[in-house]
């Protein structure tokens, strides 16, 4: 679903980029019965001088709070039936989009399937070069014999064959990445064309929509004004559709999850599962104060409580973080595709910005007299100040 890497489309730099898929799409969308797309609103690349840079949905001219910008009709959006298995249906809808791909010109999903087939493979972490999976492997330090990490996400390299063996040759290329694309592009049994073209971002959030499953379809709207230029953003975790499953499926899916399923690192807020070894959960918002500074917020969640053998694994983390960064990762830059190296180091800065304001938000409130550091050691506070940690980029 996200678009911000590996794109096959080129351009020159000096010329506005001409999107054929998304015109194209947006013709055919249109097309269809029952279907609207605002006229306020455009597909594009953020940069439209730079073939580089991101696509996603933009406002043409100023958008009022509650204005319809997208009505899809069930016709156009690529589904299976619900059986109540997440990994059967994915499974189910993995080889609807490989039908479809195979018919090509002929397929009536066309210009949907002409833009799938141009998407790069290796975007998430389970399709990754080698060198790529060996130092995300590093970074969560993943074991190979029992398939635990020190640091989430689960199942990053081997979803795929862990949870879609039974539907996917994990020797062909072609197939996996198919795989990928329906986790990746997919509201769990539906592929929506257009819709999907917009990108993830739960802290400027600016749109809403009813089920994607519904009986005739369904339309999305803006719940705030939008000026022109901005980009419309949805959110991947925190939707309508994040629970038609089971719950155990959808019960945390934070930072981590992102990386694993959607292969970029999200933007502020970022929300964390770690085992330290027991669990704790917590969200970091990410604040510019009036000098340009930049503050971290802590909120603890479910009741989350760090002790001291906590603090000392969140210690240890970062320092082996900054030793993998310096040693490995940085210097392996010119071997590895850029998308891999950008996420990985994206996703160490993420980690180790955090996990510092989560250590900082214990001892800060209990230097400063707020609580006895019995209680400073249980959750249930949300915290704030600066952090230290060096970013690189």
């Amino acid at each position: 679903m996200q678009k911000f890497l590996g794109f096959a489309l080129s351009a020159l730099a000096s010329e506005p980029v001409t999107d054929l898929h998304a015109r194209d799409m947006i013709e055919w969308f249109r097309s269809k019965n029952g279907s609207f797309v605002s006229d306020k609103v455009e597909i594009r690349r953020s940069d439209p001088f730079d073939a580089s840079s991101h696509y996603g949905m933009f406002a043409k001219e100023d958008i009022g709070a509650g204005d319809t910008l997208l009505k899809s009709p069930r016709e156009v959006v690529l589904m299976v039936n619900y059986t109540g298995n997440y990994y059967n249906d994915a499974c189910a809808l993995c080889y609807l989009l490989m039908e479809e791909m195979e018919l090509g010109d002929l397929s009536r999903y066309g210009p949907y399937i002409r833009y799938i087939e141009d998407q790069s493979m290796g975007q998430v972490p389970a399709t990754w070069s080698e060198l790529g999976k060996e130092l995300f492997s590093e970074t969560i330090q993943y074991d190979e014999e029992d398939g635990s990490t020190s640091l989430p996400p689960d199942y990053a390299l081997t979803w795929i064959t862990d949870f879609f063996g039974d539907c996917v040759d994990e020797d062909d290329e072609f197939e996996r990445h198919v795989m990928a694309m329906v986790v990746q592009r997919g509201w769990d049994r539906a592929l929506c064309p257009v819709y999907d073209m917009m990108n993830h971002n739960n802290g400027r959030l600016n749109t809403n929509n009813t089920s994607v499953f519904g009986e005739h379809g369904f339309q999305m709207e803006s719940i705030q004004d939008i000026q022109a230029g901005e980009e419309l953003y949805l959110t991947y975790n925190d939707c309508v559709d994040c629970t038609a499953y089971e719950k155990s499926l959808k019960d945390f899916r934070g930072t981590a999850d992102i990386v694993r399923d959607f292969g970029f690192v999200e933007s502020y807020p970022h929300a964390w599962s770690l085992s330290i070894p027991h669990t704790v959960k917590f969200q970091v918002h990410e604040i510019t104060d009036k000098e340009g500074n930049l503050e971290y917020t802590v909120t603890w969640l479910d009741e989350s409580w760090v002790d001291n053998r906590g603090l000392q694994f969140l210690s240890t983390q970062i320092f082996r973080l900054d030793e993998l960064l310096r040693n490995k990762i940085t210097p392996s830059r010119p071997l590895l595709p850029e998308n891999e190296w950008r996420v990985i180091v994206d996703y160490v800065n993420a980690l180790r910005t955090d996990m510092l304001a989560a250590i900082n938000s214990v001892k800060r409130t209990y230097d400063e007299g707020y609580c006895t550091l019995e209680e400073c050691l249980m959750g249930g506070r949300t915290t704030t100040g600066t952090n230290p940690v060096e970013k690189i980029s």
